[in-house]
């Protein structure tokens, strides 16, 4: 799932600003627009000294509540170079939402059975929703393995009385907030 998503990501990097429809978004390589901006924006927000509060402050042209702006912003601040390298944020939106994978197999296994489960990771990882959002900077690429990793934590607490469980539930929602805060409603 994460080669599919990955190499789908430097699909539209290398496709879209030949032969996509012009925008400016497809001429930069980004599959959809706020991407774009929300990751210029964090290559900008890298090279600012005080970006760490500010993220959650007065970018909400860029990044309705913050969260992957600050994420972005910290991985090129970290890990980048003097070069933008949009296609960082894309291997790493690859590699997480593809662990939702782990976490659906696990939770529908425990619920129902090896095969149900096999057919919820097939869903799940060819979904073509899925792909186009894991080989982008969305921020649903983070949100739908939270997602999983939350229910996994449920299951785990009300099937197997777990304590573990409810930390994978919490831990997961509280991730999820910076992101949207509808979402760990």
């Amino acid at each position: 799932a994460a080669i599919l998503r990955l190499l789908i990501g430097v699909f539209w990097t290398l496709a879209l600003p030949e032969w996509g429809y012009g925008s400016d978004a497809e001429l930069a390589g980004y599959i959809m627009s706020d991407a774009q901006k929300r990751d210029m924006a964090a290559w900008e927000f890298a090279h600012v000294d005080t970006f760490w509060l500010q993220a959650f402050d007065g970018y909400r042209s860029v990044d309705q509540y913050g969260g992957l702006l600050f994420f972005s912003a910290a991985m090129y601040k970290f890990f980048g170079g003097a070069i933008h390298l949009p296609l960082m944020m894309v291997v790493v939106s690859a590699v997480f939402s593809s662990l939702a994978l782990l976490f659906t197999w696990d939770f529908t296994r425990r619920i129902w059975d090896r095969r149900v489960a096999t057919l919820a990771v097939w869903f799940l990882a060819l979904n073509p929703e899925g792909v186009l959002l894991g080989s982008s900077q969305m921020r649903e690429a983070f949100t739908i393995t939270l997602a999983a990793s939350a229910i996994y934590g449920l299951v785990l607490a009300l099937k197997e009385r777990s304590w573990q469980g409810a930390v994978w539930m919490i831990a997961s929602l509280a991730l999820g907030l910076p992101l949207s805060p509808t979402f760990s409603l």
